[in-house]
């Protein structure tokens, strides 16, 4: 299994944890100037995570927002960003969900899969910015939905995001179909 670029490391629980960031390997060497930039600016949003308290939040949620941080000062368009799913809608069904946290697991063995899942997260963090306003994304993920943060409360937000998270990924379909 191939090694990801970066990863983040935590040892204990916030507010204590010891957290790292461990680079290295192919794809870090593959990776650009401007790239490594943008996963070290992902990781240091998992760093920044990882060392306050905060309600437990769903993987799309946390790989979505840290995508968000790192390609927001990036000279890299969202569009090149999101092509995978633009790709991958454009000649298949959209997801009836949104990504699992186990799909996040990928990372190192499925290249495609992994630049999908992220992606996907992504669009949905978007989503949910569009809907809800700027900053709303990283707020629901410090302070969890309205009510606590309860796997209740993660489920009925995510049914109520599914519908305009696939209706973002069908308009990102048209603009990759040929």
């Amino acid at each position: 299994m191939a090694r990801p670029a970066a990863t983040t490391v935590v040892a204990g629980s916030p507010p204590e944890a010891t957290v790292w960031i461990e680079v290295g390997g192919s794809a870090w060497d593959e990776l650009s100037k401007e790239g490594r930039v943008v996963v070290l600016t992902h990781e240091c949003v998992h760093v920044t995570l990882a060392q306050r308290e905060r309600p437990s939040a769903p993987r799309w949620l946390v790989e979505g927002v840290a995508e968000q941080v790192a390609y927001r000062w990036s000279s890299v368009p969202a569009e090149e960003v999101l092509t995978p799913p633009a790709r991958e809608n454009a000649t298949g069904e959209l997801p009836t969900r949104l990504p699992r946290d186990e799909d996040f697991e990928l990372v190192g063995s499925d290249r495609h899969a992994a630049l999908l899942t992220y992606a996907r997260a992504f669009v949905a963090v978007r989503t949910y910015t569009r809907l809800h306003g700027p900053g709303s994304a990283t707020d629901l993920l410090i302070e969890g939905p309205t009510g606590g943060s309860s796997p209740h409360r993660w489920a009925s937000l995510e049914r109520d995001l599914l519908p305009a998270w696939r209706e973002d990924l069908r308009v990102l379909a048209r603009s990759a179909a040929p």
